[in-house]
C-alpha cells in the first residue's frame, strides 16, 4: 500500500485447503473510494470488517471522515453488506477512526484515539464507538464510550483513550497510553456488558508507575473473556 493517506488499498482473503493456503479473493472498496482500505481488519465467523480510516480525505481541503466496510461470506464469496461511518462528538473530521478495531459475534468495537472531549477541553482524549448487530443482520451504532474522568491529565492532557481495544463475549478492554498514573504511564479499562450497555468494571494501572517513554503501557491489549494481557 502507498504511504500516501488518500490511496485506495485492498484486502487479500486466503483459504486453507488440503494443499495449503490459497488466495481465495481480492477485496477492494465497493465504491472504488480512496482512503487506505484495509488498514485494519477483523474477522469472526462469516463476517469481515475492513477499516478505511482515510475515507473522505482531500489533501489541503478536508480531513478524513473514516468508515468501516462490512462483508458477509455468502456461498464461499465475500459480499459487501454495509458501510459504518465514523463520526466525532466534538471534531469536524474523524482522524484515526478505524485504525483500531475488534469484533466478536454481536459487537464491532472501534478505538478512536483521535477524538476530542470538549467538556474536558482535552484534544485527543479519545473515545470508543460500539456497533451492535441487529436482528435483521445489519449493524447500528449503539454506544460511545468516553475516557473515564480519572484517566485525564490536565496538562497536557492527552489520553489517547482507544489506542487498543479487545472484545470477547461480555468483556471489553480499552487502553489509554497517555493516561492515569502520571504523564505517559498508560492504563487499561475493563467494561462489562450490562443491559445492552458497556459499563466500567475495573481499571488496570501500569505497575511500573510513571514512565518516560511516550508509547508504552497500553499500546496493545488482548482478552479471551476471562484473562487480559496489556
Amino acid at each position: 500500500m502507498s504511504p500516501l493517506p488518500w490511496r485506495s488499498g485492498f484486502v487479500e482473503m486466503y483459504h486453507r485447503t488440503s494443499s495449503g493456503w490459497q488466495i481465495a479473493q481480492l477485496l477492494t472498496d465497493p465504491e472504488g473510494a480512496l482512503g487506505h482500505f484495509g488498514e485494519s481488519v477483523a474477522i469472526e465467523g462469516n463476517v469481515l470488517v475492513v477499516a478505511q480510516p482515510y475515507y473522505g480525505y482531500v489533501p489541503g481541503v478536508t480531513g478524513p471522515i473514516g468508515r468501516l466496510v462490512v462483508f458477509d461470506l455468502v456461498g464461499g464469496q465475500w459480499q459487501f453488506h454495509q458501510y459504518l461511518r465514523g463520526f466525532s462528538a466534538y471534531r469536524p473530521s474523524t482522524s484515526l477512526f478505524g485504525q483500531v478495531l475488534d469484533f466478536d459475534e454481536n459487537w464491532i468495537v472501534v478505538g478512536f484515539p483521535g477524538d476530542s472531549d470538549s467538556p474536558r477541553t482535552i484534544e485527543y482524549a479519545g473515545a470508543v464507538l460500539c456497533y451492535q448487530r441487529q436482528p435483521d443482520g445489519s449493524w447500528a451504532f449503539a454506544q460511545r464510550i468516553a475516557p473515564p474522568p480519572s484517566s485525564s491529565i490536565p496538562d497536557p492532557g492527552w489520553d489517547f483513550f482507544g489506542r487498543a481495544v479487545a472484545v470477547r463475549g461480555d468483556l471489553l478492554v480499552v487502553t489509554a497510553y497517555f493516561g492515569s498514573n502520571g504523564p505517559n504511564s498508560g492504563a487499561a479499562f475493563a467494561y462489562r456488558l450490562v443491559g445492552g450497555q458497556w459499563v466500567l468494571e475495573h481499571q488496570f494501572v501500569n505497575p511500573a508507575g510513571l514512565v518516560t517513554g511516550r508509547y508504552s503501557y497500553g499500546t496493545a491489549v488482548a482478552t479471551d473473556g476471562n484473562r487480559v494481557a496489556v
